[in-house]
């Protein structure tokens, strides 16, 4: 098997990086076959140039740090790949790199200061022997799921030694925010049971003006969840019992949700923090308290008071005007307030900078 010299190779997501752009082995026709090689073992190259990696550091480990998550188990390691002695050069400047022959992913976040500025890092806001919550990434599920990428709970535990951990409620992949987990089955039970009194708000950059400055809305939600088919069916079944004669509205679509007259009861209440006006039209930034937690509540909600989530394409599909750099839905859990065992627990979660960079943009 032929073997080459790579400047670091991450067996974790299999990113190889290039760390001068330039030829290794001064002759076209072999790295073109040194290319071939890395290529064909499914690997992708990342090349920056010196002037790079020392001047704009932050958007280097960025743009690492982004493509290590996307490719993550998406791959076989393979044999023979070492960091070059340039490796130590790149190490000198951003933090130093373990020895071995391979990497991981979490060598690129090198220093704190320079991991907190990364994307996707995991912020623990609260720990004890009972309860953890942290400051949810944006872009990741909280479950583990078949096939290739990540999850919160699987980047727990291979991250931070953290597993056996039960979410006691749900996040959307794109949301970001305060997630409180239980370290039992016990403790999960306990805050279950306590959850309807536990005060959730969240911040959500919407398209268009709501009706009013504060507002309540109170609008069953009927979810189309494939994995309990058995709830949609008892809810059409009530109805049709309590209804007779009424004609059933049409059903939401498979995994969504809408404000329907045989969904459960679901109520929001909601102020109005900033309204911007553009040449793209009217934006709000909305605080959102939902009082239960069904699926998609808050989306469903906004939509149907005529303000739907910027980029949302299932309830509104509302784009985000020029000059507003936004890649996902701008969706953020900022604060969870629970009684637990006699004590008030508060966590909050600062505003993502995506979500801030666009409010400025609005501005």
């Amino acid at each position: 098997m032929s073997s080459y010299i790579l400047d670091f190779y991450c067996a974790e997501c299999g990113l190889v990086l290039e760390l001068d752009g330039d030829t290794h082995l001064g002759n076209e026709v072999k790295d073109q076959k040194r290319q071939q090689w890395i290529e064909s073992r499914g690997l992708k190259v990342l090349r920056f140039w010196n002037s790079q990696i020392y001047t704009n550091v932050d958007d280097v480990m960025k743009a690492i740090w982004s493509e290590c998550n996307q490719r993550r188990n998406t791959f076989s390691p393979i044999e023979h790949a070492k960091p070059s002695p340039r490796v130590r050069r790149f190490a000198s400047h951003v933090g130093p790199l373990p020895g071995g022959e391979r990497g991981t992913a979490a060598h690129l976040a090198i220093t704190p200061d320079k991991a907190s500025q990364a994307e996707n890092v995991l912020t623990i806001l609260f720990q004890n022997s009972d309860l953890l919550a942290i400051d949810k990434p944006p872009g990741v599920a909280v479950h583990d799921a078949p096939g290739p990428g990540t999850s919160i709970l699987r980047r727990l535990r291979e991250e931070r030694g953290l597993a056996g951990l039960t979410p006691v409620h749900r996040l959307d992949k794109d949301a970001s925010g305060v997630l409180l987990f239980a370290k039992s089955k016990q403790v999960a039970s306990e805050v279950t049971e306590l959850w309807p009194s536990a005060e959730k708000t969240y911040l959500a950059l919407c398209a268009g003006a709501a009706p009013r400055v504060s507002g309540f809305i109170d609008a069953p939600i009927l979810e189309n969840q494939t994995g309990k088919p058995e709830r949609l069916n008892n809810a059409l079944k009530w109805f049709t019992k309590n209804n007779p004669g009424v004609e059933l509205p049409p059903l939401p679509a498979p995994k969504t949700s809408a404000v329907h007259p045989a969904g459960r009861t679901s109520q929001t209440e909601y102020e109005v923090e900033q309204n911007f006006e553009c040449s793209g039209g009217k934006f709000s930034l909305l605080r959102m308290r939902p009082k239960q937690g069904r699926m998609h509540q808050i989306r469903v909600h906004l939509a149907s008071i005529g303000c739907p989530l910027l980029l949302d394409k299932l309830y509104g599909n509302a784009a985000a005007p020029a000059g507003v750099s936004l890649t996902r839905m701008p969706l953020h859990a900022s604060r969870l307030r629970i009684q637990f065992r006699g004590k008030e627990l508060t966590f909050d979660a600062p505003l993502p900078k995506d979500i801030q960079a666009a409010i400025d943009a609005l501005k």
